[in-house]
């Protein structure tokens, strides 16, 4: 509409990373390596702060200062769910 070209095929990379990750997870819950496991309190506030992080960066319209505190307060989300 405001008449900038954009590439056509901008939306196919996130299309195929989406669908090669759905093949592996119904790929591992056909062979039973994927088991539900329990979350500790440290996966949780990590789950908070990447959900929080991403609201951030998501959310900010013009700053990008803030947009990279987002990202590394994602980032710091996704270490706690891993390391927990």
């Amino acid at each position: 509409m405001s008449g900038d070209r954009r590439p056509l095929g901008g939306w196919m990379l996130p299309a195929i990373v989406v669908a090669v990750g759905a093949c592996v997870l119904i790929g591992g819950m056909q062979r039973g390596a994927l088991k539900p496991i329990a979350l500790t309190p440290l996966n949780w506030v990590g789950l908070a702060l990447m959900v929080a992080g991403a609201v951030l960066a998501v959310g900010a319209q013009k700053s990008r200062l803030v947009k990279l505190a987002g990202v590394a307060i994602c980032a710091v989300g996704a270490m706690l769910v891993f390391i927990g």
